[in-house]
C-alpha cells in the first residue's frame, strides 16, 4: 500500500456511498413530509460537496512551485465551497435552536471562513503557500520506493523506538 494514498480507492468509495445514501434517505424523508427547503439544501451539500472534492483533487494535481491564476482560482473556489457549506448549515438550522445558540452558529461559521480564507489565499511565505502545500511536498516525500530506504535510516528509527 502506498502511504501517499494515490493507489488506496477504498475509503473514499465508502465515504461516497454513504454520503449518497444518507443523502438519498434524507431528501425522500424531507419529501414525504412536504419539507421542499430541506430537498433543496441536501442537494445543495451534496452538489457543493462533490464540487469541493473536484476542485480539491484538481489543485492537488497542479505543481506546488507554480503560481497560476488555475490555482489562484481553485484557491477561491474551495473557500467559496466550504463557506457556502458553513453558511447553508447555519442558516438551515439556526431557526430550529435559541437566539443565542443561532449567533454562536454563525459566529462560529464567520470566524471558521475568515480563518479559511486567511489560510488559502492571504497566507504565503513563497515555498508553503496555505490549501494543502505542506500535505503535498509530506505526500511527494513518503512516496518514496522501499528499495531506497536505507539500512542507516531504518538503524536509526529503531533507535528511536528503543528509547520508548
Amino acid at each position: 500500500m502506498a502511504c501517499n494514498g494515490e493507489n488506496t480507492t477504498f475509503l473514499p468509495s465508502i465515504t461516497y456511498f454513504m454520503l449518497a445514501s444518507n443523502g438519498i434517505s434524507s431528501t425522500i424523508r424531507a419529501y414525504s413530509q412536504s419539507d421542499y427547503s430541506m430537498v433543496a439544501f441536501i442537494f445543495f451539500i451534496y452538489l457543493s460537496f462533490l464540487l469541493l472534492q473536484y476542485c480539491l483533487s484538481a489543485y492537488q494535481r497542479l505543481p506546488p512551485d507554480q503560481d497560476s491564476l488555475t490555482k489562484d482560482l481553485l484557491k477561491f473556489a474551495v473557500w467559496f465551497l466550504f463557506s457556502a457549506m458553513i453558511f447553508g448549515f447555519a442558516y438551515q438550522f439556526a431557526p430550529l435552536i435559541s437566539l443565542v445558540a443561532a449567533i454562536s452558529v454563525f459566529a462560529i461559521a464567520t470566524a471558521g471562513s475568515a480563518l479559511l480564507f486567511y489560510v488559502c489565499i492571504i497566507y504565503g511565505d513563497g515555498k508553503t503557500r496555505g490549501c494543502g502545500e505542506e500535505k503535498r511536498n509530506y505526500s511527494r516525500e513518503c512516496a518514496c520506493p522501499v528499495d531506497q530506504v536505507s539500512d542507516e535510516k531504518i538503524q536509526q528509527y529503531d533507535f528511536v523506538l528503543e528509547k520508548l
